[in-house]
């Protein structure tokens, strides 16, 4: 296996689940993680947990508005293509 220690690692689905293992591997490992998730408190608790381990944890800023097309479950995102679901 690569060296993982000193590289970065973005992890989405970082507050719990396979993304908060993941994160905590790769922080055990030594790499330094951005942390991401739609669950703001369990993500501060997520990397709390990893930065009282002595992990380097960040949490960026990822403000998304919804689109219009997101509000409306079942409905195409693109008139051009019926495959793509909101």
């Amino acid at each position: 296996m690569k060296e993982l220690r000193g590289r970065f690692a973005v992890v989405t689905g970082a507050a719990s689940g396979i993304g908060q293992a993941l994160a905590a591997r790769f922080a055990a490992e030594g790499m330094k993680v951005m942390l991401a998730d739609i669950e703001e408190a369990a993500l501060s608790q997520a990397a709390a947990e990893l930065t009282a381990a002595g992990a380097f944890a960040e949490i960026p800023s990822l403000r998304m508005p919804r689109s219009p097309a997101s509000s409306r479950p079942g409905r195409p995102v693109s008139p051009r293509s019926s495959r793509c679901w909101a």
